[in-house]
């Protein structure tokens, strides 16, 4: 446990306050915007995929609108892809967090989601299609573990400004969650693929910066 004993050396004492607390609370809300962002909207993302493909991507008034419903087995795919890689994802993630430093684990997650999202602009087959959305979602699931525990972290945002710091970043994970719904249920699948690739990319970014998490 001595590098999360590093983690909580980083405060400043009894005084209860940090240094740079302004780009703490930056860092941290860009994280979890990032983060929900990425991971509502791929609850919404993969029904679209599922008619995208039902309908042989071909053009949609030469099909009967009936093929594009997403029923039967769909319902049994969207479980496992949205629902159970969420499962699983928590419970690897809280058996990682106290055991991968932060900077390996989320980057590592980060950079796979980031490359799902890639090879999904690709146009690959169902299967696969299917997987690398499951695959994201439970990378996801992975880093929700990082995000719970910093919106209650006093080490972090110090104990004399922490309901602040707390509450900007519990704000920006809800707009992240606004704001991945919004892209994937009123774009086209592929340019909300492409926007979500961005934010995964600057999340990296952002994750290299918060050395406070080391």
């Amino acid at each position: 446990k001595q590098w999360y004993q590093r983690r909580v050396a980083i405060t400043a004492g009894d005084s209860g306050d940090v240094p740079n607390f302004a780009a703490r609370v930056a860092r941290s809300s860009l994280f979890v915007f990032s983060n929900l962002c990425v991971g509502y909207s791929t609850i919404i993302l993969a029904p679209w995929l599922i008619r995208i493909y039902k309908t042989g991507q071909g053009d949609p008034d030469d099909v009967d609108k009936c093929e594009e419903v997403v029923q039967d087995t769909d319902l049994l795919i969207l479980t496992v892809v949205t629902g159970i890689t969420n499962i699983v994802g928590r419970l690897i993630g809280i058996f990682l967090w106290d055991r991968v430093r932060f900077l390996i684990q989320q980057s590592t997650v980060t950079i796979i989601i980031a490359l799902s999202f890639a090879f999904l602009l690709s146009k690959p087959s169902f299967i696969v299609s299917m997987f690398l959305v499951g695959l994201s979602k439970f990378c996801y699931s992975i880093q929700g573990v990082e995000v719970a525990v910093l919106h209650f972290d006093y080490d972090y945002y110090g104990k004399s400004r922490f309901e602040v710091g707390s509450y900007i970043s519990s704000g920006f994970s809800m707009a992240g969650g606004v704001v991945g719904t919004s892209l994937s249920a009123f774009l086209d699948p592929y340019i909300a693929l492409t926007v979500l690739l961005m934010i995964a990319c600057s999340e990296i970014v952002v994750i290299c910066f918060m050395r406070e998490r080391f």
